[in-house]
């Protein structure tokens, strides 16, 4: 199934929710992969997107930097960031 087929472009969804694990460097890359997606379709230029970031509780285990995600809030214009 490609992308243009998974969302309905005559009735898109009203926002963008995309969740990563930052102990999971796969989904943190995962995450910016749907977030490209997304603005190469033009979503993200009518409707908002809500990046988390979760299990923020276990910081020895972290393997996505801070840097990394102000990097994708940066490139995305993200205005909307929550930590779980």
């Amino acid at each position: 199934m490609k992308f243009q087929d998974e969302i309905d472009r005559n009735d898109p969804p009203d926002a963008f929710v995309v969740i990563y694990s930052v102990v999971d460097k796969a989904s943190f890359q995962r995450a910016e992969q749907e977030l490209a997606r997304l603005s190469d379709a033009e979503l993200l230029r009518t409707r908002p997107a809500l990046l988390v970031a979760n299990k923020i509780d276990m910081a020895r285990s972290r393997t996505v930097s801070t840097q990394g995600k102000n990097n994708i809030i940066e490139i995305f214009q993200i205005r909307n960031f929550l930590m779980t």
